[in-house]
């Protein structure tokens, strides 16, 4: 369809910038033409590592399009990667081309060459559950923990304050346990207009997110390559799911069998942790005892006005669900709890009417006898136990529709869908809470003056 170009970068050590440009067929797809990331520690300044991210970031919509990528230098394994994992993503989405070709002027071909051999191991970190129980379960090989800062459509500098508590708290965390934690801060997610590509690439994604089809691990596993030099050469990515099987019709590429395909010089990449999420939350549990630690499982920056947790969504209900089974007090991993907190949970099911694969395990594990009830949990579990959602309506019409109006009216409709909650492509059970309706009410009146609120 077109051609993608990586042009000059700008470096300082521990910034750079990286610039994109596109043939005129694409440029409705971009939101912005210059990368920059930041680091906390010194990085290898060589154009070959630095080009990794930004091809990383573009090479899915090069994927979808079947545009070719033109850089002058990169590494020569992780060229030689992302062609491989070209191959075998070809399987799992068939309607996408996957003709790209990465033209490059000069491969280089990098080394590691790690200093202090007794710590030469990386981790992709949140502060989850997924990536708490990876760094517990490696933490005899003290591995270097990478937080990013931008990558959940959230960028790089807004939320000053909660990432000054998340870099406050990881930073005591690393320090008790003797291991080096670093911050990299970027605006990747600003580079690609992500809304518009799912908009005219809906089939070819399934219905699903570019983020979640495509991206996720090579953005967050590039942007650790400049780190990487003579500092780790493994890189650990916890898993976020636990079963082997792929969807036919809901691929979801996270697994060992992709991420483990992703190299740069003569780095790895390991899949870590591919086991239930239950399982994770009882081994964080045993580690940490009583003493308990600050977990982070929620994005929901506009709730937070204090702690990491909004302890009001999907996420933080079932996280505290599970430590709650496990007789300890939600309070010491992170989460506000209360008696009320149940009532909300249970309303919260009620009007979604589904459950999670990890909710679901949450519901498999209630004793038919319950002896604990924390904070006054008894009751809700009782409820859990017994709760079956009914069948749901087909929604595939609807997207249909959706994605087929043309891209204005549909960003204006998607604007309408977040008031209700909805998520055309993940989620479409539409749950309503009071201030929401609200400000629909508002919105309305404002339209029309004489609508009648009642």
């Amino acid at each position: 369809m077109g051609d993608i170009y990586i042009k000059r970068l700008e470096s300082n050590g521990l910034r750079y910038i990286s610039h994109l440009e596109t043939s005129k067929d694409l440029k409705c797809f971009i939101k912005s033409n210059h990368l920059f990331v930041e680091y906390d520690a010194d990085i290898f300044t060589d154009e070959s590592i630095l080009n990794i991210p930004l091809t990383a970031t573009v090479l899915p919509l090069a994927w979808l399009s079947g545009s070719d990528i033109y850089v002058d230098q990169l590494d020569k394994h992780f060229k030689e990667s992302m062609d491989k994992i070209q191959i075998y993503f070809k399987d799992m989405y068939p309607l996408i081309p996957f003709t790209t070709k990465i033209h490059v002027a000069e491969l280089v071909d990098n080394k590691i060459h790690v200093k202090d051999v007794d710590r030469r191991t990386g981790l992709l970190f949140s502060g989850g559950v997924d990536s708490t129980y990876s760094m517990i379960s490696n933490i005899q090989s003290k591995p270097r923990l990478i937080m990013h800062w931008g990558v959940d459509r959230r960028p790089y500098p807004i939320y000053k304050e909660y990432w000054s508590r998340v870099n406050d708290t990881y930073n005591k965390l690393a320090d008790k346990y003797d291991l080096h934690l670093n911050l990299i801060k970027t605006n990747v997610q600003e580079i690609l207009n992500l809304r518009r590509i799912e908009h005219r690439y809906h089939k070819e994604l399934f219905y699903g997110s570019f983020w979640v089809r495509l991206q996720h691990s090579f953005v967050l596993l590039s942007l650790a390559a400049p780190l990487s030099m003579e500092r780790f050469d493994k890189l650990l990515i916890a898993a976020s799911g636990w079963s082997g099987k792929m969807p036919k019709y809901n691929p979801y590429p996270q697994i060992p069998e992709t991420d483990e395909k992703i190299a740069w010089a003569d780095l790895f990449v390991k899949h870590d942790g591919y086991i239930e999420r239950y399982k994770k939350t009882r081994k964080i549990i045993e580690f940490f005892k009583d003493e308990g630690t600050k977990l982070r499982v929620c994005l929901n920056y506009n709730d937070m006005l204090e702690g990491l947790n909004c302890c009001k969504c999907e996420k933080c209900y079932r996280t505290i669900a599970q430590i709650v089974q496990l007789e300890v007090d939600p309070k010491n991993y992170g989460f506000k709890v209360d008696n009320s907190t149940w009532e909300r949970m249970r309303r919260y099911y009620t009007n979604k009417n589904e459950l999670e694969w990890s909710d679901l395990n949450t519901q498999k594990l209630i004793p038919h006898a319950i002896e604990y009830d924390l904070h006054g949990s008894k009751a809700y579990f009782e409820w859990l136990r017994e709760f079956k959602p009914s069948d749901k309506k087909d929604v595939w019409r609807y997207r249909d529709l959706y994605d087929y109006l043309p891209y204005l009216i549909a960003k204006f409709a998607n604007e309408i869908y977040k008031i209700f909650n909805i998520n055309i492509y993940e989620d479409p059970t539409p749950q309503l809470p009071e201030y929401k309706v609200e400000y629909l009410k508002t919105l309305i009146s404002r339209i029309n003056p004489e609508w009648d609120s009642s």
